[in-house]
């Protein structure tokens, strides 16, 4: 099972109401309802299923063959 960084995910301190990340010393996830991260280098299992719907910040962009 791959184990994402939460600083590196998209919904890290993400504020779902303003839609901005929030700048806070207790760290957050914005997905979960704002589920408490105490160790922001691994993902917690937040679905129950293995993973937590892990975003990157970087979205990869998709290349066009033709115009």
């Amino acid at each position: 099972m791959k184990r994402h960084n939460c600083r590196s995910c998209y919904f890290y301190d993400w504020d779902f109401i303003t839609n901005l990340p929030v700048e806070t010393e207790n760290h957050f996830c914005g997905l979960h309802g704002g589920e408490a991260i105490e160790d922001p280098t691994a993902s917690k299992n937040l679905d129950n299923h293995g993973g937590c719907g892990y975003a990157p910040k970087e979205q990869p962009q998709q290349l066009q063959l033709w115009e």
